[in-house]
């Protein structure tokens, strides 16, 4: 059952001067496409469109590139810049601070369990072939409306929304609380999901790609090097001992094979085909079907497609963005984003839709690579310094008893205390977070270590670059009580590269807005992603979602 959010007073004012504030910026609305399509392409950072360039068809990125308004330049405003937060704030123009979306997950206090983002005990998966016993989804947790709210408080019914995405977190917070549906895959079973949330029914579509058995079409397919061995001479060398593969059983070589030695479809085959270009083939498919079986496009009434590529980010965290598999990945998306895009030609018209483009944040170095080009960096052992911050803690105060612990996770950024023990323990929460930090500042590997409660009491004029984006991520009862801000090319034990910094490589992404209401132009210039919710809002002809602060890129409009 979905449910309208409801804002407090002092919220509402707020966000109604962000609106008026919007609607200045805004211009002379041009008539709203039919279709609305937002392609979010997870970890691509501006650098990858930099490395890809030469390789890419004319089809693709740089059909989008040629034919519409490019900003380059886009830059996140906040320092934890990972998925669950990047999706929430490119479709609401909010912050954590403000949509309620910290990290992909948390731990509540008192609990030593992590939810994610979008768990929700009050609602079940639906869809699979068969049972599987989970944890329900929904979009309760993000606070604020987005742009999809906005369309359907607009035009209620006759506007559609539906999102999809490999990721539950990613489908379901772009779609916001009044979506038709959204679709993401799970790994464990090979099927195609929803939650009851939008309905007691899965799409009659999404059943029949399961008992089709669409994701196993791809089982002994050979990976292999899409161009020709020159042009991987720019990448690190293959195989290197710190790559990932062994976790979704893939040798660190191409050629390889999805689903090398099985004879059927299981758990570890799709989490290969997720670790592949091929989970981009999951979500277009399910998309292609959403827009034939859904009429999206197909009425002047505005529709909204949200298409949520996360494979590249997944082939990222395994065999780092400077490999052979990555090279490989990202023009095997051009190419099949040049097969969407011509889907759609035929399917809704050129003339009737509209494509913007863009990440939910970057992907920082391999560690060891930025240390062999003489940039530094590291590593940060998480379960190693949870041990020495507890042992720490322990020697500040008291033993906290065998068995128990004063942290309750160490999570990158954050650090997790276990508010239980230092209640029982009679420590105050603050001064434990403060030593915590104080120990953080003495070790490698950390830029900017601060006490959450700090970064909220310190005025705003007191704090660093840093220190204010890293106020924006922070979330009271859905983050850490530390914030630990990695130094450059740092990273974790445990994948092989990742992201979740206010670094360029992490948070500066492309914007790229395409289509009949835009104009063919290149902007260099510094933008925000909070000004995507509302440029997206002006070319559906409706209000920016409420709590957006950005701006709308009227620029980019044709005149």
């Amino acid at each position: 059952m979905k449910h309208r959010f409801s804002h407090t007073t002092m919220g509402r004012a707020t966000c109604i001067l962000t609106l008026v504030g919007g609607l200045m910026n805004a211009g002379c609305a041009p008539k709203p496409p039919r279709l609305a399509v937002l392609i979010v392409v997870d970890s691509f950072g501006t650098e990858y469109l930099t490395r890809g360039a030469p390789y890419f068809g004319e089809d693709g990125f740089n059909r989008l590139t040629r034919d519409g308004a490019v900003f380059p330049n886009a830059r996140f405003g906040y320092a934890n810049t990972v998925t669950g937060p990047g999706h929430a704030t490119i479709v609401t123009g909010a912050n954590p601070a403000v949509h309620g979306i910290p990290d992909n997950q948390w731990y509540r206090p008192g609990s030593d369990e992590p939810v994610t983002c979008v768990d929700d005990i009050k609602q079940s998966t639906i869809g699979m072939l068969t049972t599987y016993d989970s944890f329900g989804c929904s979009p309760r947790s993000l606070l604020v409306p987005t742009v999809g709210d906005s369309l359907k408080e607009r035009y209620g019914a006759a506007a559609k929304v539906w999102s999809m995405s490999l990721k539950a977190r990613a489908a379901i917070l772009t779609g916001g609380q009044h979506a038709d549906g959204a679709i993401w895959f799970l790994p464990k079973t090979g099927d195609y999901v929803t939650s009851d949330f939008y309905g007691g029914v899965a799409p009659a579509w999404c059943k029949e790609l399961n008992r089709d058995r669409y994701a196993d079409r791809f089982l002994h397919t050979k990976w292999d090097r899409v161009l020709p061995d020159a042009a991987y001479e720019t990448c690190a060398e293959d195989n290197a001992a710190f790559e990932q593969g062994h976790l979704v059983l893939f040798i660190n070589t191409l050629p390889k094979e999805l689903g090398e030695r099985m004879d059927i479809a299981n758990r570890i085959y799709y989490e290969q085909v997720q670790c592949s270009p091929w989970g981009n083939e999951l979500v277009l498919e399910a998309a292609r079907r959403a827009v034939v079986q859904e009429h999206l496009g197909q009425d002047e009434t505005p529709d909204l497609l949200i298409v949520a590529l996360s494979s590249p980010d997944i082939v990222g965290h395994t065999f780092g963005p400077e490999s052979h598999e990555m090279l490989d990945t990202l023009v095997r998306t051009d190419r099949q984003i040049g097969e969407w895009l011509a889907f759609l030609d035929q399917n809704v018209g050129r003339e009737n839709y509209n494509v913007v483009l863009t990440a939910d944040h970057g992907m920082g170095p391999t560690p060891e690579r930025a240390i062999e080009a003489g940039e530094g960096g590291g590593r940060i052992d998480q379960a190693e310094l949870l041990l020495e911050l507890h042992r720490g803690l322990e020697e500040r105060f008291e033993p906290a008893g065998e068995g128990f612990y004063y942290l309750t996770a160490v999570d990158m950024p954050w650090v997790f205390l276990n508010e239980t023990v230092l209640g029982f323990h009679k420590i105050d929460i603050n001064e434990a977070a403060d030593a915590v930090a104080a120990t953080l500042r003495l070790k490698s590997g950390f830029s900017t270590v601060a006490a959450a409660h700090a970064l909220l009491d310190r005025p705003e004029s007191e704090l660093s670059s840093v220190e204010r984006l890293m106020r924006e991520s922070i979330r009271p009862g859905r983050c850490g009580h530390v914030y630990a801000h990695l130094d450059r090319n740092w990273g974790v034990v445990g994948s092989c590269a990742g992201h979740g910094t206010s670094h360029d490589y992490d948070a500066v992404v492309p914007v790229i807005l395409t289509g009949p209401a835009f104009r063919a132009a290149r902007f260099d210039d510094s933008i925000e992603m909070n000004d995507v919710a509302p440029t997206l809002s002006r070319l559906l002809g409706v209000q920016p979602p409420l709590a957006s602060r950005g701006r709308v890129l009227g620029e980019a409009f044709a005149k």
